[in-house]
């Protein structure tokens, strides 16, 4: 029988709405309350503490260098606080944080939250009563997931910025985002980051990708890491379906999932991305134009490229729009399941963007967050795909340019 997930608050105020919470769940025991971080620090080293909730308006002054790694220490780290401030917010996901809450803390977002600490615990404790951690991937290569649109303003950017952060958080693990949208990448601002680097910086190096892709890398935190899309449009150019291949290959033996973001267009460097995808995510909103790429989309990805159907799954963003067509007419016209519907919930997603801090964090309740993370606990469940019989860019390097210009046309039509 599995042991019990344990609990404590770290503040030397009342909570006790959290307590009454917590302490109603019958698999988890709830430590008396920490008083500070060496409390915390001592209490982890002792026991089998997983899942810690954090007064981020009592610690914020003494977060930064206070010596606590909670991921070494093997802790679902949960900032709260009374205000729903943004600057707090942004200090929690500094110090580590995996989730903040706000304001009154109800049952509800305490048993999500304790799902995902219980979840995504990589330590178990063998017969001595101690902590051995299991290797993250068993030595196999990372899953790579492609969201993929012929369309801006589908959503794509910020779908794939929460789906990384709830891979992280539901498995403890590491995941890697990479932009590929070379000239408007948005994934740095979305997760309020500052590129010193980008992958043009790293095409630039002449060092070899295998060797060097480390020191490119943006960090958001323990578990979540950005390969930027460069810094000037320009600078583009310098990225190949080639270099693409070679990145993707080598943050696979780095990260258990990496989770691309193409441009919305096909070309070298995005069909490079599809054909090293175990999983590709085609992201289309409730429009009649979306409908008719769709259909052509998945013709040529199923018949051109030979991708296995399994391989593609459908995402309907913002599903219950008032103005656009029922899915129901989409999936009538496509011939075609929907694999995901994502509800419209811009009063969550467009504040979350505008502060850098994703809608799965800063507010896990809402419609879209849970909807995200319903697509991550589906993504353990699916095997990697084989890779496509006949890659696009064999058919490229064979083909004289006429044919070239012929396929790009009709994927762009």
């Amino acid at each position: 029988m599995d042991r019990k997930l344990m609990a404590a608050v770290v503040s030397s105020r009342a909570w006790t709405d959290l307590n009454e919470s917590v302490a109603a769940f019958d698999n988890v025991e709830l430590l008396s309350p920490l008083q500070n971080m060496e409390d915390l620090k001592k209490a982890a080293s002792r026991s089998l503490l997983d899942i810690v909730f954090i007064d981020i308006e009592e610690f914020n002054p003494s977060l930064n260098g206070n010596g606590v790694n909670f991921d070494k220490l093997g802790l679902y780290a949960v900032f709260i606080s009374r205000q729903n401030d943004p600057i707090l917010m942004k200090a929690a996901m500094r110090a580590g944080g995996r989730d903040f809450i706000a304001g009154q803390v109800g049952k509800e977002e305490i048993g999500d939250l304790l799902n995902r600490a219980n979840e995504g615990r990589k330590i178990e404790v063998d017969s001595h009563g101690k902590k051995s951690e299991e290797p993250e991937t068993g030595g196999a290569p990372g899953k790579v997931v492609t969201f993929f649109s012929t369309k801006g303003g589908a959503g794509k950017s910020a779908l794939a910025v929460n789906y990384a952060i709830s891979l992280a958080q539901r498995e403890n693990c590491r995941v890697c985002l990479l932009d590929l949208d070379l000239q408007f990448g948005d994934l740095a601002l979305i997760m309020n980051l500052k590129p010193r680097a980008s992958i043009s910086d790293l095409i630039a190096s002449g060092s070899k990708i295998e060797d060097e892709i480390d020191s490119y890398l943006l960090k958001r935190d323990e578990n979540v890491f950005l390969l930027a899309s460069p810094q000037k449009p320009e600078e583009s150019e310098l990225v190949t379906g080639e270099h693409v291949k070679a990145i993707v290959e080598a943050l696979t033996d780095r990260f258990k999932y990496i989770i691309i973001d193409t441009a919305a267009s096909f070309h070298d460097v995005s069909l490079a991305a599809l054909d090293k995808s175990d999983v590709i995510h085609i992201v289309l909103t409730p429009i009649i134009l979306a409908v008719k790429d769709l259909k052509g989309m998945l013709d040529v990805m199923t018949r051109s490229l030979e991708y296995p159907p399994e391989k593609i799954k459908v995402i309907l963003n913002r599903s219950d729009s008032q103005s656009g067509i029922s899915g129901n007419d989409i999936e009538k016209l496509c011939k075609r399941k929907m694999d995901y519907s994502i509800p419209s919930d811009g009063n969550v997603v467009v504040p979350s963007i505008n502060t850098g801090i994703p809608a799965v964090i800063s507010y896990p309740r809402s419609k879209f967050s849970k909807a995200v993370r319903k697509m991550a606990e589906d993504a353990g469940e699916t095997a990697p795909v084989a890779v496509a019989k006949t890659s696009i860019f064999s058919f490229l390097k064979i083909g004289n340019a006429k044919n070239k210009k012929t396929l790009i046309k009709n994927l762009e039509s």
